[in-house]
């Protein structure tokens, strides 16, 4: 390297250096993201500012935030990122034009506290959350590992998810189907039929969630069991971001609201939750009625 080229990469790297310092995300929300195939910190930064007229420096700034926000170091550190990585975007915070008074954060105003409104996150957001968690502990962090490698770290280490994070992404995966299956718009899924008591009568449904299109990459499975009358017996299914095992589904859901996840051997799960009729019936329902559509057309 010449003597100016070296002074020019100096001048750059105290210049970025200073730039990142001065980005703040003390007081910033923060939504999560997961990276599509093709995208960039560059026009993942550009599509979050909502501003097609947004300057070169405003994109920058933004790229700032997110690599300060995922803990980076520097812009190189988060460059690097994959399709299906979870990284996280910052949001305003809601400002308040006029004095605020405890009450104002619950139901019915100053005087009335009850209940704290809380925003509801969407299953899709729940699940990044959790497999971003799962992934910290299963997954292994060095680019030169083999895929044979990779297995047997996270065969070695699924038994050190804690029972709570299973719940919690057992659960997101829950809402995630209810809401993806209650969409009459969607046009990603894939419905194949499954042959159990009859080679002439489907008896499930095995429904594959693509992440952009019927032709693009899988993005999560479900698989749904009906009884010999056509009722629902149980759902099987992967809650998607990350796949805790690679030989069965991670969870069940059966009719009456228990989750579980899958156990040492393919095709044994153990009950981990036993989930509300407000946390599981809109999915039992909805199944059913896909069970119904499907399965008797096949007549």
């Amino acid at each position: 390297m010449s003597f100016m080229s070296e002074v020019s990469t100096k001048e750059n790297s105290w210049y970025y250096d200073t730039k990142y310092a001065s980005v703040d995300v003390s007081n910033v929300g923060r939504s999560s993201h997961i990276v599509r195939k093709g995208e960039s910190l560059w026009n993942i930064a550009k599509d979050h500012l909502k501003n097609k007229d947004a300057s070169n420096a405003e994109v920058q700034e933004m790229m700032y935030k997110i690599a300060k926000l995922n803990n980076k170091d520097s812009l190189e550190s988060i460059n690097d990122i994959k399709e299906h990585d979870v990284i996280y975007l910052p949001e305003d915070l809601p400002v308040r034009s006029k004095p605020c008074y405890v009450g104002d954060w619950f139901e019915g105003g100053p005087g009335k506290v009850t209940t704290p409104r809380v925003v509801e996150k969407s299953g899709a957001e729940m699940a990044a959350e959790s497999a971003s968690k799962i992934k910290e502990i299963i997954e292994l962090q060095d680019p030169a590992a083999t895929y044979g490698q990779r297995q047997l770290y996270r065969l070695s280490l699924i038994k050190k998810i804690p029972e709570q994070l299973k719940i919690e992404h057992g659960k997101a995966g829950v809402k995630y189907w209810q809401e993806l299956l209650s969409n009459p718009d969607e046009k990603s899924m894939v419905i194949e039929k499954s042959y159990t008591y009859s080679p002439v009568q489907p008896s499930a449904l095995h429904i594959v969630k693509k992440s952009d299109g019927p032709y693009s990459q899988t993005e999560a499975h479900l698989y749904v069991q009906a009884d010999k009358d056509g009722r629902l017996k149980y759902a099987a299914f992967y809650t998607p971001g990350v796949r805790m095992n690679n030989i069965s589904f991670d969870f069940t859901l059966d009719k009456n609201g228990s989750l579980a996840v899958q156990d040492k051997y393919a095709n044994n799960y153990k009950e981990i939750e036993k989930l509300s009729k407000e946390e599981y019936g809109g999915l039992i329902e909805l199944l059913q009625k896909y069970l119904d559509k499907e399965l008797k057309a096949s007549n």
